[in-house]
């Protein structure tokens, strides 16, 4: 017979559901936006851009929003921003996926309710359980 201590955190610690984390994802999606900031400040360095302007430029990207572009592009400049796209775009896009996957495992596991179960299991005092014996 195993019995529970209210202070035993070992108790619901098989409880809790596996969740991925989104690290990796989240710094290249960090590197890609300060590469691409940068890259666009300079190559637009004798236009007079800012930092604004080339964040600006690499969000919009980035983000698929593509209001328009800040300075002229020549075709190098549009192959860089076809590049931060897609990195910056997959990355982005599997962020999402993983923050939807673990709201799925959190909901598939129903760690709360199974949470609530062992505190009432642990409530319980001068009990036997007999297994195997039948209805």
């Amino acid at each position: 017979m195993k019995r529970f201590h209210k202070k035993d955190k070992r108790a619901f610690a098989n409880l809790k559901p596996e969740t991925k984390k989104p690290i990796l994802p989240a710094l290249i999606l960090l590197a890609d936006a300060a590469i691409g900031t940068a890259g666009y400040y300079w190559y637009w360095s004798d236009k007079s851009a800012n930092l604004i302007d080339a964040f600006y430029m690499t969000f919009i990207t980035i983000t698929t929003i593509g209001f328009h572009e800040v300075f002229p592009l020549d075709s190098y400049a549009k192959i860089f921003t076809v590049g931060i796209g897609i990195i910056g775009i997959g990355s982005l896009f599997y962020i999402l996926s993983i923050v939807m996957e673990n709201l799925f495992i959190i909901q598939l596991h129903n760690y709360r309710g199974k949470r609530k179960k062992m505190k009432i299991i642990q409530k319980l005092s001068n009990h036997i359980v007999i297994a195997g014996y039948g209805r």
